[in-house]
């Protein structure tokens, strides 16, 4: 039975006040990530979905269907600093024109470029997943691991241009660290389909995040996670007055003191666990 909820909007503490969950299950007919098919007949179905309530959009004259949220929702933003791990999303497909296949499920995720309003040099990296399930075969849940803390392109990522204006190759931090939407494709956003006609469905739309690891200032993946590079960052951080570098919180002038190196150095000498 799927919890009761007063918004599609659920936080869930998961071990600490900086993991947690975002997940829309369109209770109530809420939408907080303003997803979308863009098709001409979209609706909030009360019930049929996985369960309870669902996005259901029908009448998609499309190669494949595409999911997006809306720019500016609890799905967009710094991925980095928030710690995302993953997102996760069930789907139906009810029908369509055609056999479809082994279609995979992908996730991109977009960047507007700093240009909110000029969808023509919009870019983007995508990770493909699972099949999405054949028409008829219900729902089907599928999950994709988001390394936010790389700080190169993720193995198994590619990059993908949506429009002349587009830059020629990613730039991954500033994707990672602000990122304008998150979309899901049924299928290869790369490839081109056979136009159809698409009934489908979506549910349990999921962002979530862990703890971060202070003291891995650089962000690096490989180990040692700890090394002299995170000193130099932090030191870095501290001279251009980042507030990253306030690691003991504090509010009162002056912010940056001899205390943050302290902080900093019992958060190193912890470790990240």
């Amino acid at each position: 039975m799927k919890p009761l909820l007063t918004s599609a909007c659920l936080v869930l503490a998961v071990g600490s006040a900086a993991s947690g969950q975002i997940l829309d299950t369109f209770s109530s007919g809420t939408n907080s990530g303003g997803w979308s098919f863009g098709g001409p007949s979209e609706v909030i179905s009360p019930s049929g979905g996985n369960p309870g309530a669902y996005l259901r959009s029908s009448g998609l004259d499309t190669t494949i269907p595409w999911l997006r949220c809306t720019e500016g929702t609890p799905f967009t933003g710094n991925f980095r600093a928030q710690g995302v791990t993953s997102a996760s999303i069930d789907v139906n497909v009810f029908a369509t024109d055609f056999n479809i296949g082994a279609f995979p499920l992908s996730l991109i995720l977009v960047s507007d470029n700093g240009t909110p309003g000029n969808a023509n040099d919009d870019w983007g990296v995508y990770l493909m997943g699972a099949g999405i399930p054949a028409p008829g075969t219900g729902w089907k849940h599928v999950t994709f691991s988001v390394p936010s803390q790389s700080p190169t392109v993720p193995t198994g990522w590619n990059f993908i241009q949506f429009g002349a204006g587009s830059p020629a190759s990613p730039n991954w931090t500033a994707l990672i660290t602000n990122v304008s939407r998150l979309e899901f494709s049924f299928g290869d956003p790369s490839l081109f389909y056979i136009f159809q006609q698409w009934t489908v469905g979506a549910d349990n739309i999921g962002l979530t995040w862990a703890p971060l690891c202070y003291a891995n200032c650089d962000f690096s993946s490989s180990p040692p996670i700890l090394n002299a590079n995170d000193f130099q960052c932090f030191l870095h951080d501290y001279a251009v007055q980042s507030s990253r570098a306030n690691c003991d919180g504090s509010t009162t002038a002056p912010v940056l003191n001899v205390n943050d190196f302290q902080c900093f150095l019992n958060a190193f000498a912890v470790g990240c666990t």
